[in-house]
């Protein structure tokens, strides 16, 4: 791989070298361009400065540094002339013969190479300096941040201009996955801080390639089948022959049974309609893949990732249905974290455990999780043998040839006993210990479940005095108090109030109708009902079912909602709801780092929530004022805003629309989505057309959701991969 990345992606500083070799070959227009006039006089003085160092029959150590210097692929372009030429390369990307540029590169980066071999001959140097000058040179297998950075640069460039690249002589969508798998694992090895920003790059590559690069492997998988036959394709997709990094396919037949599983052999058979399609945070997925059709659909949860220790990672999947069989891949958001939901990141260490026992053996798996490193805090995993000694607890390591059954909790309470009559099912305990994390008892809650009769194990401590998830508690403790105190008129009166809020916690309260009856922050869902389309997010959960089932005991419901104190952007949300006389109390928290992004069709609604919430508590000249400044324009995402006289109020990605009547816009098809958008409905709708996409300037395929509230318009979309 760092060869690779040495040669094949030569970097930003080689994409001027390449503006100036096209120009040599032919292919990029005039020779007499200015852009490679700047970048020929750089060559040629890089060539002078080598054709001079070899000429030297000795050369003391601080020249030779100094030569290296001028040599350093880094150093001899300036940004802004680099700049250029990558802009005016990527603009003459179309017209430019793939074989001719890699030829062209591969020729200059070999030249170099050539001439630095012929230095390592000359028996004035000593070996240890020409061996840290060449080091220095980035020209050997070593990774360092300034080959990052080129393989970056020019891997988020085939990324974005994945279709031009699909003839046989350019790197196809397989090798810039595999490319990127490569370079995690070279940063990986790599480490320290100073390669974190490169890892973030990554992160977005994968991002970026992830949903066209799923489209393109599952539709491979379907023309296998058809050119193949059923039983060829299904026999080599259970294979870890087919896997790709994080790509493998499932196949579902006509029963919804998995019939195809490479990295998890044990789903087959399994119908995903029970348990198996309910991810760990309750979402019952499985039913959403069910309904797929011909055309294909996008499905998220959480999952496991073979690819990545075995994770539990946010996953968004596609479908297509073919002759009764659902064909089916996703690509995994590694960047997401489950820990700030502690009910759902306990399961998904004791399912990761369970992942790794099955993959790398009994023994491995034991060994893994007594070693120290194992432990993050509060987290970690235990192990419970069929004799129901630990084989696990790097926590407390005394535990380990134990019997588990004579534990007992700060109480009394005999947890152990509990722990040792765990199903394969699975359940909660909930005990008093001590919490590693801070060394004071705490209750403890832990998800333990046996598989293939070993119990696993793992848990968190009740939230800590300061918390956001120990805030959210207290304040709807507060609000039970002021209800029992004041009565149900004065309490749910004050809480209807902005003097009630408190940064993001607000109460909300649901009465006996399932309807919201408190809303401080945005009361027009006051009178909604929760068993409505109010209560289903817009990832498509349904939250609402799991509030009004609320117990006088509490617990916790996790949805993605507007946060009123965050600019009404849509955050995941963690809510605390108890029932009391009827009445279900609820406050919660929000994850302000967590981007919606991953999901188009998710975050282009959140745009428009957002536009309704911040028109109906700004009001209207402000709102639109807003999404008229460029700033409110993010790449392909912007809010368009259309009146009650069909003209645009707000267009800030085209001013120019702002005046102008919505209904004569017609796409590059001549299909008439501006009539479509003017007849949007209370209820919201999806629209298809195709647009010139402002982050690329080509035209795209364009999802658009548009929603009319108070009379207006509000409308947002995204461009296909």
């Amino acid at each position: 791989m760092k060869q690779k990345l040495g040669f094949r992606f030569a970097g930003a500083a080689l994409v001027a070298m390449m503006a100036f070799a096209l120009a040599l070959a032919g292919c990029a227009g005039d020779p007499a361009d200015p852009r490679v006039d700047g970048l020929t006089g750089q060559v040629n003085a890089l060539q002078s400065q080598v054709a001079a160092l070899e000429a030297k029959d000795s050369i003391d150590a601080v020249t030779l540094q100094a030569v290296i210097g001028e040599l350093n692929l880094q150093d001899y372009v300036d940004a802004e002339t680099l700049e250029d030429a990558m802009s005016e390369f990527e603009e003459d990307d179309d017209d430019a013969d793939a074989a001719m540029i890699r030829g062209a590169v591969e020729d200059i980066v070999g030249d170099l190479q050539a001439q630095v071999d012929a230095l390592e001959t000359k028996e004035s140097v000593d070996a240890a300096t020409l061996q840290a000058a060449v080091d220095e040179l980035n020209l050997r297998d070593q990774v360092n941040t300034v080959m990052l950075e080129e393989a970056l640069s020019e891997l988020a460039h085939l990324a974005e201009h994945e279709d031009e690249h699909e003839d046989e002589d350019s790197i196809g969508a397989d090798e810039v996955v595999s490319l990127i798998a490569e370079l995690r694992v070279d940063i990986e090895e790599a480490g320290g801080e100073e390669f974190d920003a490169f890892d973030e790059r990554v992160r977005w590559l994968e991002r970026a390639v992830g949903p066209s690069f799923t489209k393109h492997y599952v539709e491979t998988a379907v023309r296998r089948y058809q050119t193949e036959g059923r039983a060829e394709t299904l026999a080599y997709y259970n294979t870890m022959d087919s896997v790709e990094g994080d790509y493998y396919l499932f196949v579902l037949d006509a029963n919804f049974r998995v019939i195809v599983h490479p990295t998890v052999p044990s789903n087959i058979g399994m119908d995903i309609r029970g348990p198996l399609g309910t991810d760990i945070t309750g979402k019952n997925f499985g039913a959403e893949m069910v309904t797929v059709d011909e055309s294909g659909k996008w499905v998220d949860y959480v999952y496991i990732n073979p690819a990545d220790d075995s994770k539990y990672e946010r996953k968004h999947t596609w479908l297509v249905k073919h002759e009764g069989l659902i064909f089916a891949s996703g690509w995994y958001e590694r960047d997401v974290s489950l820990k700030d939901n502690p009910r759902v990141y306990a399961r998904a260490l004791v399912g990761q455990a369970i992942a790794r026992y099955d993959a790398e053996g009994r023994d491995d798996a034991i060994a893994h999780y007594n070693r120290p490193e194992s432990v993050d805090g509060q987290w970690y995993v235990f192990i419970v043998g069929e004799d129901d000694n630990f084989l696990a607890h790097a926590a407390t390591p005394a535990r380990v040839g134990t019997d588990v059954k004579v534990l007992k909790d700060a109480n009394g309470y005999a947890h152990g006993q509990a722990i040792s009559e765990a199903t394969e099912e699975g359940g909660w305990l909930e005990y008093t210990r001590v919490n590693p994390a801070t060394g004071d008892n705490a209750p403890k809650h832990s998800w333990v479940m046996r598989h293939d009769g070993v119990i696993f194990g793992a848990g968190y401590y009740e939230d800590v005095a300061g918390s956001p998830a120990a805030a959210a508690k207290e304040y709807v403790n507060d609000a039970l108090a002021r209800y029992e105190e004041d009565g149900r008129e004065d309490a749910l009166a004050y809480y209807n109030t902005r003097g009630s809020v408190d940064g993001d916690l607000y109460l909300f309260v649901i009465d006996e109708n399932d309807e919201i009856i408190v809303h401080p922050t945005v009361p027009t869902n006051i009178g909604e009902s929760l068993t409505g389309p109010m209560g289903i997010d817009i990832t498509g959960k349904n939250f609402g079912a799991e509030m009004v089932a609320a117990t006088e005991i509490g617990g916790w419901v996790d949805y993605v909602y507007l946060n009123p104190a965050d600019d009404y952007k849509y955050e995941r949300k963690h809510s605390w709801v108890v029932k009391r006389d009827g009445l279900v109390f609820g406050s919660g928290w929000y994850e302000r780092d967590v981007s919606l992004k991953g999901n188009p069709r998710v975050y282009a609604r959140a745009l428009v929530g957002q536009a309704i919430a911040r028109y109906d508590a700004d009001g209207s000249d402000d709102t639109i004022a807003h999404y008229n400044r460029p700033e409110s324009v993010d790449g392909q995402w912007y809010v368009f805003i259309v009146g009650e006289d069909d003209n645009f109020l707000a267009h800030a990605a085209t001013p120019a629309r702002v005046g102008t009547d919505v209904k004569v816009l017609k796409d590059a098809n001549g299909y008439a989505h501006g009539q479509a958008i003017s007849e949007a409905t209370e209820q919201g709708g999806w629209l298809e057309y195709t647009r010139v996409n402002p982050a690329t300037g080509d035209n795209a395929p364009k999802h658009s959701w548009v929603i009319r509230h108070d009379g207006v318009i509000f409308g947002a979309g995204y461009y296909e991969e």
